[in-house]
């Protein structure tokens, strides 16, 4: 999600050419892909380490006279005393209300992240109003700092009119399947999900229905239990990563998507879902 949100924001500013543009680009960036020449680029770094992208690279900044940096993912830009404005988009606040979810070192770092942002950004912008509310609720923050821009797809019905799955998903034309789509980790509720298409398949609830899981493994427990091919026996098809271009389809042929997660800043695949057609059952959660 934060990756499709950074890819498509700096591809649309570029192509709107009202600003001149500077880059401070983490590691493997692909600048012609997103839209960037050498000329847009006027600072490049390749530090790992957030803390040091944090601290460092603002000097440079500093010494480039740039006028505005924009955080992409939850990470601060320390402003010493320098002028220039900062923005950072914060997706969500899940590590503070459910710290379960995410590993130890995560926890830290991810909740220094935020409040350190918190602390240096001019403006705060954020996916929905639930995330700003819960940054109201967690921290001191005047509520004219932060701006509430939802996200949108990327797909659009009318453009793909019930696109064909590619050759390697061909096996999925004859098939009719739920669908889910989720980085694989443990607030995305996958364990539950295998567990009620089980319970619905021995009690013959459903038949013919395969359930297709597509994502990336996250962290800590994936709630997938089986191997891909003793998953396969049950009618359970974990596809792992699937290429945006190859999503469209997927989405649009599914009898239904399933979203069944615990805790969303804002939560794109069921609105991706619906904009290919696709009905979609939810959470009621965040």
């Amino acid at each position: 999600g934060i990756g499709r949100y950074g890819f498509q924001l700096v591809f649309h500013l570029l192509k709107r050419n009202l600003y001149n543009y500077y880059a401070l680009t983490s590691p493997n960036i692909n600048h012609k892909k997103i839209g960037f020449s050498e000329n847009n680029i006027i600072l490049k770094s390749s530090i790992n380490s957030v803390f040091l992208r944090s601290h460092i690279l603002p000097i440079f900044s500093n010494l480039k006279k740039i006028d505005l940096h924009h955080s992409l993912e939850n990470n601060y830009f320390y402003k010493y005393n320098f002028k220039y404005k900062t923005i950072t988009t914060i997706h969500d606040a899940i590590v503070f209300i459910n710290p379960e979810y995410f590993t130890r070192k995560h926890q830290y770092f991810v909740r220094l992240q935020i409040k350190e942002s918190i602390k240096f950004s001019d403006i705060i912008i954020c996916p929905s109003s639930f995330t700003k509310e819960t940054l109201l609720k967690l921290f001191k923050i005047r509520p004219e700092r932060i701006y509430v821009i939802p996200l949108g797809s990327i797909f659009d019905l009318k453009k793909y009119n019930k696109p064909q799955l590619p050759f390697k998903l061909k096996f999925l034309n004859n098939q009719k399947y739920l669908l889910s789509v989720c980085s694989f980790e443990p607030r995305k509720n996958i364990g539950r999900l295998i567990k009620a298409y089980r319970d619905l398949k021995s009690r013959k609830k459903i038949d013919n229905i395969i359930l297709v899981l597509v994502g990336g493994k996250g962290w800590l427990e994936s709630g997938i239990d089986k191997s891909k091919e003793e998953l396969k026996k049950e009618g359970i098809i974990v596809l792992g990563f699937v290429e945006d271009q190859w999503l469209p389809a997927i989405y649009a042929n599914a009898l239904a998507f399933i979203y069944p997660s615990l805790h969303e800043g804002f939560g794109l695949p069921p609105l991706e879902a619906m904009s290919c057609g696709t009905p979609v059952l939810l959470s009621n959660a965040s």
